[in-house]
């Protein structure tokens, strides 16, 4: 006990002599400042906040943040330990927040604890950055997307079999096999292969596995960054099934480009045309270190974690609105005359509702809830406020779609009409981000609205979405991707 109180003691010694350094130049910023107990002495209280969120679960984690944001509708600061974090909440400031050069890192503190950081989501935006960017947006383009389109139709053929198979009115999460299918949508379109042939049935079970491990325990070091060193983490159990898990997606992505390289090595040509990641780095290869391509290839794939999640989220908005359910039928009903127009993307676009649902369901729930950005240099966020270099920033993407002065009182309500034209029209652009945006907007963000389409319509022609769980059942918590703790519970029923 004795040693617990020296250390706390000291730890509020160095809490002190880092306020006395630079407490004074940050408490100048104009920003209305929340203390998450009062009561407590300053350099106190800084050390309280990092307990209270370390201690608590994901779930009230994720509460206490995002009521933080509603709170305060413009901006406020916190200290995290020595650390000073902004969170930026209206509009406008996001949209400088997100177009600035000086915020385009991401806090290292969380991105440094995945081993993929040369891949686009981690990196910092250093020229390389921008090169590797501007290098993989011919993957994600308008044509690419159009060669894509028999893939993500093919895909939803694949879930509607599964689907099939369920028996009439039995309850199941929907959600197991929705991960699963953007797996395989992603090695497809990324990788060129299909994974179920490639691999058997306990070898892709294993990848799937190792992909979930390597996030679990990305989620625990950043749920526990202070209390998990690298020093101690890798005394843990944690760590060694990361470490196996790590093995596996070693080998897997070490197995594609060896499939590559090896055909052509074959002499087997590789269509120049092909827009699949995989082989646009094959042509390409002199750019990049192996490690880089490593990473890349991990991460694009790594994706199906939080395309897995939209889906899932939006198909189980869907079953709790029968209403929208049926109505967004209808419509398909009238532009969908045959199977071949499903994979007719000029079709699917003109489908107005079916783009108001996808919308309205990624403003209540988006992929990734949350931006930390670290301020370079000193920034102007708005005329005569200067954020000092050293600040972190946070964007939160799920408390922004519901501020209700931009979203109404009904902000919490799934309306798909509120996005259209004549509703969205006056509403300012930065105020509904589902895929981010700025400089770091998502590079799949077309690719993921566009398989969202696809899977929805090819489901909701031959099925009709049933749950019994209401908008007050979800419980949400956020890593990487957002996450609902529980299982996303539906039936089905297969339309005549």
């Amino acid at each position: 006990m004795f040693v617990v109180l020296i250390s706390i003691v000291v730890l509020c010694v160095c809490l002190y002599v880092h306020s006395f350094r630079s407490y004074r130049s940050w408490y100048e910023l104009n920003i209305p400042y929340h203390k998450f107990n009062p009561r407590y002495p300053f350099c106190i209280e800084r050390l309280y906040t990092i307990l209270k969120l370390a201690i608590t679960s994901a779930e009230e984690r994720f509460k206490i943040i995002n009521a933080l944001c509603l709170q305060y509708s413009d901006m406020v600061k916190v200290w995290f330990g020595p650390q000073l974090v902004v969170f930026v909440n209206h509009p406008q400031r996001v949209q400088k927040v997100l177009r600035s050069p000086e915020c385009t890192d991401k806090w290292d503190m969380f991105y440094r604890l995945i081993e993929r950081e040369n891949a686009l989501t981690f990196r910092t935006a250093s020229a390389k950055w921008k090169e590797h960017r501007k290098f993989f947006n011919f993957s994600y383009s308008l044509p690419a997307l159009e060669s894509y389109m028999n893939t993500f139709a093919d895909v939803g053929d694949e879930f509607c079999e599964i689907l099939y198979k369920k028996k009439a009115g039995s309850v199941f999460n929907i959600q197991e096999i929705v991960k699963k299918i953007c797996f395989d949508m992603l090695c497809e379109t990324s990788c060129d292969m299909k994974t179920k042939v490639m691999f058997d049935e306990s070898t892709y079970e294993d990848i799937i596995n190792a992909f979930e491990i390597t996030e679990e325990a990305f989620n625990h070091k950043a749920e526990f960054p202070f209390l998990y060193p690298d020093t101690i983490f890798k005394l843990t159990k944690i760590r060694r099934d990361e470490k196996k898990a790590q093995q596996i997606l070693d080998e897997f992505r070490n197995h594609i480009m060896e499939t590559r390289r090896s055909k052509m090595r074959e002499n087997e040509s590789i269509d120049s045309g092909n827009y699949a990641l995989i082989d646009h780095l094959v042509r390409n290869e002199e750019k990049f270190t192996s490690k880089e391509i490593l990473d890349h290839i991990l991460n694009f794939i790594g994706a199906y974690e939080i395309l897995g999640n939209t889906m899932s989220h939006m198909l189980l908005l869907i079953a709790m609105h029968p209403e929208v359910q049926e109505r967004l039928y209808e419509s398909i009903q009238k532009s969908i005359k045959s199977d071949e127009d499903v994979r007719n993307s000029a079709i699917i676009k003109q489908i107005e509702l079916l783009d108001l649902v996808v919308k309205e369901a990624t403003r209540l729930m988006p992929g990734v809830p949350l931006v930390m950005r670290d301020v370079n240099n000193d920034f102007e966020i708005e005329p005569g406020l200067v954020i000092p270099k050293g600040v972190k920033l946070v964007v939160s993407f799920y408390a922004l779609h519901r501020h209700r002065d931009v979203w109404g009182n009904d902000a919490e309500e799934f309306k798909p009409e509120r996005f259209c034209e004549e509703n969205a029209s006056s509403r300012f652009l930065f105020s509904f981000l589902p895929f981010s945006g700025g400089i770091r907007i998502c590079v799949g963000n077309k690719y993921s609205n566009m398989a969202l389409k696809i899977i929805t319509v090819q489901l909701l022609r031959k099925f009709k979405l049933r749950t019994t769980m209401k908008m007050d059942d979800f419980r949400l918590k956020s890593t990487i991707s957002l996450k609902m703790c529980t299982e996303h519970w539906v039936s089905v029923e297969a339309r005549e």
